[in-house]
Protein backbone atom coordinates (compact mmCIF):
# COMPACT_ATOMS: atom_id res chain seq x y z
CA UNK A 1 0.00 0.00 0.00
CA UNK A 2 1.39 3.49 -1.23
CA UNK A 3 1.93 5.31 1.96
CA UNK A 4 0.08 8.62 0.89
CA UNK A 5 -3.08 6.38 1.07
CA UNK A 6 -2.50 6.58 4.55
CA UNK A 7 -4.50 9.60 5.19
CA UNK A 8 -7.47 8.82 3.19
CA UNK A 9 -7.99 5.80 4.94
CA UNK A 10 -8.29 7.34 7.76
CA UNK A 11 -10.55 9.56 7.11
CA UNK A 12 -13.20 7.04 6.98
CA UNK A 13 -15.64 6.04 9.41
CA UNK A 14 -16.70 2.86 11.18
CA UNK A 15 -19.60 2.64 8.99
CA UNK A 16 -17.59 3.26 5.66
CA UNK A 17 -18.33 6.68 4.53
CA UNK A 18 -16.33 9.34 4.08
CA UNK A 19 -16.86 12.61 5.30
CA UNK A 20 -17.75 15.55 2.97
CA UNK A 21 -17.99 19.89 4.22
CA UNK A 22 -21.00 20.95 3.66
CA UNK A 23 -21.12 24.69 3.55
CA UNK A 24 -24.46 26.67 4.95
CA UNK A 25 -25.33 30.04 6.17
CA UNK A 26 -23.99 29.37 9.32
CA UNK A 27 -20.55 27.72 8.09
CA UNK A 28 -19.60 24.62 7.06
CA UNK A 29 -19.97 20.80 8.77
CA UNK A 30 -18.81 17.35 8.75
CA UNK A 31 -21.59 15.25 7.05
CA UNK A 32 -21.94 11.62 5.69
CA UNK A 33 -23.46 11.02 2.31
CA UNK A 34 -23.02 8.81 -0.59
CA UNK A 35 -21.86 10.40 -3.46
CA UNK A 36 -18.23 11.80 -1.84
CA UNK A 37 -17.82 8.39 -0.60
CA UNK A 38 -18.75 6.82 -3.93
CA UNK A 39 -15.87 9.59 -5.88
CA UNK A 40 -13.59 8.15 -3.00
CA UNK A 41 -14.05 4.83 -3.33
CA UNK A 42 -13.64 5.01 -7.29
CA UNK A 43 -10.48 6.38 -6.33
CA UNK A 44 -9.32 3.02 -3.98
CA UNK A 45 -10.19 1.01 -7.39
CA UNK A 46 -6.75 1.85 -8.29
CA UNK A 47 -5.00 2.30 -5.06
CA UNK A 48 -3.92 -1.61 -4.87
CA UNK A 49 -4.81 -4.27 -3.55
CA UNK A 50 -3.05 -4.86 0.06
CA UNK A 51 -5.80 -5.99 2.77
CA UNK A 52 -6.76 -2.22 4.39
CA UNK A 53 -7.40 -1.11 0.72
CA UNK A 54 -9.83 -4.42 0.47
CA UNK A 55 -11.17 -3.67 3.69
CA UNK A 56 -11.89 0.05 3.21
CA UNK A 57 -13.40 -0.14 -0.07
CA UNK A 58 -15.72 -2.96 1.46
CA UNK A 59 -17.13 -0.92 4.23
CA UNK A 60 -17.83 2.09 1.44
CA UNK A 61 -19.57 0.10 -0.49
CA UNK A 62 -21.86 -1.30 2.70
CA UNK A 63 -22.55 2.54 3.38
CA UNK A 64 -23.62 2.98 0.19
CA UNK A 65 -26.07 0.13 0.16
CA UNK A 66 -27.32 2.06 3.25
CA UNK A 67 -28.51 4.75 0.33
CA UNK A 68 -30.42 2.35 -1.88
CA UNK A 69 -34.80 2.42 -2.03
CA UNK A 70 -35.97 -0.37 -0.15
CA UNK A 71 -39.11 -0.10 -2.91
CA UNK A 72 -36.52 0.24 -5.92
CA UNK A 73 -33.49 -2.29 -5.91
CA UNK A 74 -31.06 -0.19 -8.11
CA UNK A 75 -32.38 3.16 -7.22
CA UNK A 76 -30.28 5.21 -4.68
CA UNK A 77 -30.33 8.98 -3.20
CA UNK A 78 -27.19 11.11 -2.05
CA UNK A 79 -28.26 10.44 1.90
CA UNK A 80 -28.77 7.06 3.64
CA UNK A 81 -32.43 6.39 3.99
CA UNK A 82 -33.36 8.10 7.55
CA UNK A 83 -30.07 10.05 7.30
CA UNK A 84 -31.07 13.18 5.50
CA UNK A 85 -29.91 15.99 7.80
CA UNK A 86 -32.64 18.33 9.25
CA UNK A 87 -32.09 21.51 7.52
CA UNK A 88 -32.90 19.61 3.99
CA UNK A 89 -36.50 20.34 3.76
CA UNK A 90 -37.75 19.10 1.68
CA UNK A 91 -35.92 16.01 1.43
CA UNK A 92 -34.16 15.33 -1.36
CA UNK A 93 -35.58 12.71 -3.77
CA UNK A 94 -33.86 10.03 -5.33
CA UNK A 95 -31.58 11.08 -8.51
CA UNK A 96 -29.69 9.61 -11.99
CA UNK A 97 -26.39 10.46 -10.76
CA UNK A 98 -25.94 8.86 -7.52
CA UNK A 99 -27.70 5.97 -9.07
CA UNK A 100 -25.15 5.96 -11.91
CA UNK A 101 -22.65 6.32 -9.62
CA UNK A 102 -23.32 4.02 -7.15
CA UNK A 103 -24.36 1.00 -9.24
CA UNK A 104 -20.75 1.45 -11.32
CA UNK A 105 -19.41 0.63 -7.76
CA UNK A 106 -21.37 -2.11 -7.26
CA UNK A 107 -20.68 -3.02 -10.59
CA UNK A 108 -16.85 -2.65 -10.23
CA UNK A 109 -16.97 -4.85 -6.36
CA UNK A 110 -19.02 -7.57 -7.58
CA UNK A 111 -21.98 -6.56 -5.46
CA UNK A 112 -23.99 -6.31 -9.33
CA UNK A 113 -23.84 -8.37 -12.51
CA UNK A 114 -23.73 -6.61 -15.77
CA UNK A 115 -27.89 -8.10 -16.39
CA UNK A 116 -28.66 -5.96 -13.34
CA UNK A 117 -27.07 -2.76 -14.06
CA UNK A 118 -28.45 -2.93 -17.65
CA UNK A 119 -31.97 -3.74 -15.71
CA UNK A 120 -31.36 -0.22 -13.42
CA UNK A 121 -30.84 1.49 -16.81
CA UNK A 122 -33.71 0.25 -18.81
CA UNK A 123 -36.57 0.21 -15.45
CA UNK A 124 -35.23 3.21 -13.44
CA UNK A 125 -33.39 5.77 -15.72
CA UNK A 126 -34.95 5.32 -19.16
CA UNK A 127 -38.46 6.70 -17.48
CA UNK A 128 -36.66 9.85 -17.10
CA UNK A 129 -35.42 10.85 -20.39
CA UNK A 130 -35.59 13.84 -22.30
CA UNK A 131 -38.28 13.19 -24.90
CA UNK A 132 -38.60 17.01 -26.58
CA UNK A 133 -37.29 20.31 -26.67
CA UNK A 134 -39.17 23.57 -26.18
CA UNK A 135 -37.96 27.24 -26.14
CA UNK A 136 -36.78 26.92 -22.37
CA UNK A 137 -34.23 23.89 -23.69
CA UNK A 138 -30.78 24.69 -23.68
CA UNK A 139 -29.09 24.72 -26.96
CA UNK A 140 -27.10 21.68 -26.84
CA UNK A 141 -30.01 19.83 -25.46
CA UNK A 142 -30.54 16.55 -27.49
CA UNK A 143 -33.48 14.45 -27.33
CA UNK A 144 -32.60 10.83 -25.35
CA UNK A 145 -30.46 12.63 -23.10
CA UNK A 146 -31.19 12.01 -19.03
CA UNK A 147 -33.02 13.99 -16.41
CA UNK A 148 -31.89 14.19 -12.94
CA UNK A 149 -34.10 13.42 -10.61
CA UNK A 150 -35.82 10.23 -10.06
CA UNK A 151 -39.74 11.65 -9.21
CA UNK A 152 -41.84 12.01 -12.18
CA UNK A 153 -43.61 14.88 -10.15
CA UNK A 154 -40.89 17.58 -10.25
CA UNK A 155 -41.37 19.80 -12.64
CA UNK A 156 -38.54 21.65 -14.93
CA UNK A 157 -36.36 18.05 -14.13
CA UNK A 158 -32.97 19.30 -15.89
CA UNK A 159 -30.74 17.91 -18.05
CA UNK A 160 -27.16 18.17 -16.32
CA UNK A 161 -24.43 17.28 -18.72
CA UNK A 162 -22.30 15.45 -15.82
CA UNK A 163 -25.00 13.39 -14.45
CA UNK A 164 -25.55 12.02 -17.95
CA UNK A 165 -21.06 11.68 -18.57
CA UNK A 166 -21.97 9.00 -15.85
CA UNK A 167 -24.65 7.21 -16.77
CA UNK A 168 -23.45 6.88 -20.33
CA UNK A 169 -20.28 5.55 -18.44
CA UNK A 170 -23.01 3.12 -16.73
CA UNK A 171 -24.61 1.76 -19.89
CA UNK A 172 -20.93 1.24 -20.93
CA UNK A 173 -19.93 -0.53 -18.46
CA UNK A 174 -22.83 -2.52 -18.41
CA UNK A 175 -22.39 -3.94 -22.22
CA UNK A 176 -25.77 -3.73 -24.51
CA UNK A 177 -26.51 -1.80 -26.90
CA UNK A 178 -28.07 1.80 -25.99
CA UNK A 179 -29.11 4.05 -28.60
CA UNK A 180 -29.48 6.68 -25.93
CA UNK A 181 -25.84 6.66 -25.35
CA UNK A 182 -25.44 8.67 -29.24
CA UNK A 183 -27.51 11.09 -27.97
CA UNK A 184 -25.45 11.50 -24.69
CA UNK A 185 -22.39 11.68 -26.77
CA UNK A 186 -24.03 14.24 -29.03
CA UNK A 187 -24.91 16.57 -26.32
CA UNK A 188 -21.59 16.37 -24.70
CA UNK A 189 -19.79 17.28 -27.66
CA UNK A 190 -22.06 19.98 -28.29
CA UNK A 191 -22.10 21.55 -25.04
CA UNK A 192 -18.58 21.99 -25.14
CA UNK A 193 -18.30 23.30 -28.02
CA UNK A 194 -21.31 25.57 -26.99
CA UNK A 195 -19.17 26.92 -24.04
CA UNK A 196 -15.85 26.75 -25.99
CA UNK A 197 -13.20 27.74 -23.88
CA UNK A 198 -14.75 30.18 -21.37
CA UNK A 199 -15.14 28.58 -17.63
CA UNK A 200 -18.45 30.67 -16.71
CA UNK A 201 -19.99 28.91 -19.77
CA UNK A 202 -19.21 25.62 -18.98
CA UNK A 203 -20.37 26.21 -15.02
CA UNK A 204 -23.60 26.42 -17.27
CA UNK A 205 -24.03 22.85 -18.07
CA UNK A 206 -24.38 21.12 -14.83
CA UNK A 207 -26.59 22.52 -12.47
CA UNK A 208 -25.70 20.89 -9.77
CA UNK A 209 -21.98 21.28 -9.78
CA UNK A 210 -20.91 24.56 -8.36
CA UNK A 211 -17.67 24.08 -10.31
CA UNK A 212 -17.27 22.88 -14.12
CA UNK A 213 -13.87 21.08 -12.91
CA UNK A 214 -16.68 18.22 -12.03
CA UNK A 215 -17.44 17.47 -15.70
CA UNK A 216 -13.19 17.09 -16.10
CA UNK A 217 -13.56 14.37 -13.50
CA UNK A 218 -16.29 12.64 -15.01
CA UNK A 219 -14.92 12.84 -18.62
CA UNK A 220 -11.53 11.32 -16.57
CA UNK A 221 -13.44 8.12 -15.55
CA UNK A 222 -15.05 7.51 -18.38
CA UNK A 223 -12.14 7.63 -20.57
CA UNK A 224 -10.33 4.96 -17.93
CA UNK A 225 -13.77 2.74 -19.03
CA UNK A 226 -13.11 3.12 -22.09
CA UNK A 227 -16.40 4.79 -23.43
CA UNK A 228 -16.19 5.72 -27.20
CA UNK A 229 -15.39 9.15 -28.52
CA UNK A 230 -14.48 10.86 -24.44
CA UNK A 231 -10.96 10.44 -25.34
CA UNK A 232 -10.91 13.32 -27.69
CA UNK A 233 -13.43 15.30 -25.29
CA UNK A 234 -11.50 15.05 -22.53
CA UNK A 235 -8.18 15.55 -24.29
CA UNK A 236 -9.72 18.71 -25.73
CA UNK A 237 -11.15 19.82 -21.95
CA UNK A 238 -7.82 19.42 -20.49
CA UNK A 239 -6.15 21.54 -23.33
CA UNK A 240 -8.37 24.81 -21.64
CA UNK A 241 -6.26 27.52 -19.64
CA UNK A 242 -9.04 27.37 -17.08
CA UNK A 243 -8.92 23.51 -16.43
CA UNK A 244 -4.88 23.53 -16.25
CA UNK A 245 -5.43 25.71 -13.47
CA UNK A 246 -7.91 24.37 -11.46
CA UNK A 247 -7.66 20.51 -12.19
CA UNK A 248 -5.48 20.13 -9.33
CA UNK A 249 -7.25 22.35 -6.63
CA UNK A 250 -9.59 21.27 -4.23
CA UNK A 251 -12.74 22.70 -4.98
CA UNK A 252 -16.49 22.23 -4.40
CA UNK A 253 -17.89 18.98 -5.83
CA UNK A 254 -21.35 19.52 -5.76
CA UNK A 255 -24.34 21.91 -5.00
CA UNK A 256 -27.64 23.85 -5.04
CA UNK A 257 -28.56 24.94 -7.89
CA UNK A 258 -28.83 28.46 -6.55
CA UNK A 259 -25.11 27.93 -5.56
CA UNK A 260 -26.39 28.94 -1.70
CA UNK A 261 -25.12 25.33 -0.64
CA UNK A 262 -22.04 23.24 -1.75
CA UNK A 263 -19.94 20.35 -0.52
CA UNK A 264 -16.44 19.98 -0.96
CA UNK A 265 -14.50 17.20 0.51
CA UNK A 266 -10.72 17.70 0.89
CA UNK A 267 -10.24 13.89 1.29
CA UNK A 268 -11.47 13.43 -1.73
CA UNK A 269 -9.06 15.87 -3.37
CA UNK A 270 -6.12 14.07 -1.80
CA UNK A 271 -7.16 10.77 -3.10
CA UNK A 272 -7.45 12.39 -6.76
CA UNK A 273 -3.94 13.80 -6.16
CA UNK A 274 -2.43 10.46 -5.26
CA UNK A 275 -3.96 9.10 -9.20
CA UNK A 276 -1.66 11.82 -10.25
Amino acid sequence: MPQDWGPILAAQTPDGAFLSDVHLKGGATKERNGFATALILNCLRYAGDASVIRAARKRAIRFLKKCENRDRPGQFGFYPRCGQPNWMVPALPDDADDTALFNLALLHAGRINRAEAQRVVTDILRPFRLTYLTERSDPWHRIGAFETWLDSAIFRNPVDCIVNTNILELMHVSGGNWPEAAAITDMLYAATAWAGSLRARALKLSPWYPHPIEFIHALDRSVAAGVPRMGALAAHMHSLDWVREDIGRCLPICGSSDRRIVWTCSTLARARANLG
